[in-house]
């Protein structure tokens, strides 16, 4: 197995369409992908910072409104 890196830009549908230099030509290949979110010059995902900041009520950290999750079984 071979890693090969490359990097694209998507489209304006949100789609990225990747050219993979193989090596052989008519021959069929198994391929993972896997994709990375980009991020900002701080190194965190964009809006991250903007989102935590948001939960802080003065001095301390606001924990906001939670969702209703389904019952489970518990764990035994």
């Amino acid at each position: 197995m071979k890693t090969i890196k490359v990097r694209g830009r998507s489209d304006a549908k949100g789609s990225l369409h990747l050219d993979v230099p193989v090596g052989e030509a008519d021959a069929e290949f198994d391929v993972t992908v896997s994709v990375d979110s980009p991020r900002d010059a701080s190194g965190w995902l964009p809006g991250f910072l903007e989102r935590f900041r948001e939960g802080w009520k003065g001095d301390e950290l606001v924990r906001g409104p939670q969702d209703d999750y389904e019952p489970r079984e518990p764990l035994r």
